[in-house]
Order: C-alpha cells, then structure tokens, then sequence
C-alpha cells in the first residue's frame, strides 16, 4: 500500500457541495450494496481473483477490484462505514461483504504525471482495513460529494491532499467502451465534459448504491 497520507489533510480542503442521493439510508449505513456508475448500468464493482488463482478464497492485500456484470454474488457486496470527519463531510470506508478488505487506493510507487500529491491513474484494490489511533487511513477513506446526475454521488480518495480533486473511477483507459468485465477501476482527476444536453458530467466518475 506504500506510504501513509493522513485523512486530516483533505478534510480541510474538501469543498464540493454534498449531494442526498435519496437512498434512503443506503448512503449513511452499513448493509450490503451495489456500486455501479451510468457509464455502464448492467456493470457492479467487483472484488477479483488474484491473478493466476481464479480459486483463491479469501482475497489477499493487493487484489485489485473491477468491474464486472452484476451477479448479486457475495464479492459484489460492499459495506459503508461512515468516518467522522472535521469537516463533517460524508465520508466512508467501505469494506467488500466476502473478503471483509477494506477498497483502499494504491499509493505506492510514483504518480501518473509527476506531480506531488496528484494520484491520477493508481489503482484502486483491497487491502487489510488500517487504523491509527483509531482514525482509518486516508486512503482507505472515500468522501461522498455531489455527482453530475440527481440520485448519483462522486466518491473521492481522502488521500487526496495535493487539490487536483482525484475520484473513483470505471473508465477503460485502455480503449474499451464501454466497460468490460476485468476493468480495472481507478483515480482520475476531476473531470466533467460537456455533455449534448448542455449540462457537465462525467459517467465513469459517478456512482449509486442499491
């Protein structure tokens, strides 16, 4: 998982407005859900296989996640736990309901782009859910901010403490389009297009649970 990035470091500079999915309290609770994202409605995230084990039970540190058709089995499975944060903005660690690993973004090894702090393009994988005195680790948290369409939420990385405002994301940056199942699922920067009705949004970067 590489270094530690402390979670109060984003919470001072976390600003986008919080959106109510109206979810009821699918976004306050823990319980088993869903995620999926527009860009692909028939796709959930999914906890994989280690590579070259399709067998493997239970997942190991470093298994990545993906997306893949949805098939309401136990690896699909994901639980909220809300984080107190300074900033009182909604904030979770979310562990997968089979393996119990938390989603935990990649930070070792450099940046996409060279620049400080900016983790475009790392992975997003399962790992042992991590404390320190108490407080999750900030990349192992996952702040709930307002997403393009009504009912729809992006979910940021709390290690995200350099400002380039890096957010999970199910875009195939390898070509395919849309999703596939085996996509890897990642950060990104903030990105919002505009789309043929006028409005911004990007598809990959938002997500439901159900």
């Amino acid at each position: 998982m590489g270094k530690t990035v402390k979670l109060s470091a984003v919470a001072a500079m976390t600003a986008l407005v919080v959106v109510d999915l109206g979810l009821g309290t699918a976004h306050a609770s823990p319980g088993n859900w869903q995620l999926h994202t527009p860009y692909a409605s028939n796709m959930c995230l999914d906890a994989a296989y280690a590579p070259g084990d399709p067998h493997q039970d239970p997942w190991k540190d470093g298994d990545k996640v993906q997306m893949w058709v949805c098939n309401g089995q136990a690896q699909q499975g994901w639980v909220f736990h809300p984080v107190r944060t300074p900033s009182g903005v909604p904030a979770f660690t979310i562990t997968n309901q089979r393996s119990g690993l938390c989603l935990d973004m990649d930070i070792s090894g450099g940046t996409y782009d060279n620049i400080p702090n900016d983790y475009k393009g790392h992975l997003v994988q399962l790992w042992h859910c991590i404390t320190d005195n108490g407080q999750p680790e900030a990349n192992q948290v996952w702040y709930q901010l307002s997403g393009d369409y009504d009912g729809w939420a992006r979910l940021q990385s709390g290690s995200d403490n350099g400002g380039s405002f890096d957010f999970m994301d199910a875009k195939n940056y390898g070509g395919t389009d849309p999703s596939q199942n085996g996509d890897p699922v990642l950060v990104w920067d903030y990105y919002s297009p505009t789309l043929p009705d006028g409005r911004h949004g990007d598809a990959p970067q938002n997500w439901n649970w159900t």
